[in-house]
């Protein structure tokens, strides 16, 4: 039973660490997108808060 438990918590440690690699990535892609369309994105930002 103490087989199934470690199985468990290591499953768990991998889906936490590869969600944490995914945002980053994904917050790392929109950065990018930022950086490279800068005036789109400005007006992009406007509408959404205004």
């Amino acid at each position: 039973m103490w087989f199934m438990t470690c199985i468990v918590y290591l499953g768990t440690f991998l889906q936490i660490s590869f969600l944490t690699l995914g945002l980053a990535a994904a917050l790392y892609y929109l950065a990018e997108l930022v950086e490279e369309f800068s005036t789109i994105a400005r007006r992009a930002m406007y509408f959404l808060v205004a």
